[in-house]
């Protein structure tokens, strides 16, 4: 398999003009997972939203050991 990496940037808040992906990143993380599966997933911000992430992954299969994050308050 080749080398990959995929980005995609979710804004909660947005100003009209912005064309991406809107709402909140779990709304939005298995159908970026499915799109490179398997992959390794890292995840950094907000505590909750770094739980609430690994926990839907882990739902949709993904091993514990594909997981890395790193949360703030």
């Amino acid at each position: 398999s080749s080398n990959r990496i995929a980005v995609d940037v979710t804004l909660s808040r947005a100003s009209e003009s912005w064309a991406g992906l809107l709402g909140y990143v779990q709304n939005h993380v298995l159908a970026a997972y499915d799109r490179v599966a398997p992959a390794q997933v890292f995840v950094c911000g907000l505590s909750s939203m770094v739980i609430e992430v690994a926990l839907a992954l882990e739902k949709h299969g993904v091993d514990r050991a594909s997981l890395f994050s790193e949360s703030y308050n």
